[in-house]
């Protein structure tokens, strides 16, 4: 996955290397990414998969979603993969069984489970990230690999956009499939 630094350089590059621009090649990156990145949302693929691992202990019900998450993909508990079930069947549970976790509902910011853990277990969260602008050097993008070139594309027609030069804008835009 190529760094924000490597973006930039690639759109500095298709302008010619120009010093001119070197102060909005950046925001062009960020805007190309975001327009990828909510077309990938749009046409129900994901963006780049992430996981948060920690230890659910006993007799605790539920363990919170990680910050910065846009949407939990699967829960896996003591290595078996918990099925999802909507929050209204949670909600008429009257007692909770000790014992390991076989399903999950989140409501708000938690993950809740169907049972009350008897052991301390350990849990891992596959979620998608939220987009986050890439700011440093070393920030790397949260979608599939195979969507760099399209986001340099992006970036480059909003560059020549930018630059009032249509014709060029218009090559780097339709160049940018998704």
């Amino acid at each position: 996955m190529l760094t924000f630094t490597e973006l930039k350089a690639h759109v500095t590059y298709i302008h010619g290397n120009r010093s001119d621009i070197s102060t909005y090649v950046g925001v062009w990156v960020n805007w190309a990414y975001k327009w990828c990145w909510n077309k990938l949302q749009n046409r129900g693929m994901h963006a780049a998969e992430d996981v948060s691992t920690g230890n659910c202990v006993a007799a605790q019900k539920y363990i919170g979603v990680p910050s910065g998450t846009f949407a939990v993909l699967r829960v896996i508990v003591n290595s078996v993969v918990l099925e999802k079930r909507p929050w209204d069947e949670y909600a008429k549970i009257q007692t909770w069984p000790s014992a390991a976790p076989t399903k999950y509902y989140i409501w708000g910011s938690s993950i809740f489970f169907d049972t009350a853990p008897d052991d301390t277990y350990a849990y891992s969260i596959y979620r998608i990230k939220n987009l986050t602008e890439l700011s440093g050097a070393s920030d790397t993008m949260s979608i599939p690999e195979a969507f760099e070139t399209a986001v340099i594309s992006q970036a480059a027609a909003y560059g020549y956009r930018a630059l009032n030069l249509p014709q060029d804008f218009s090559t780097w835009f339709t160049s940018a499939k998704i």
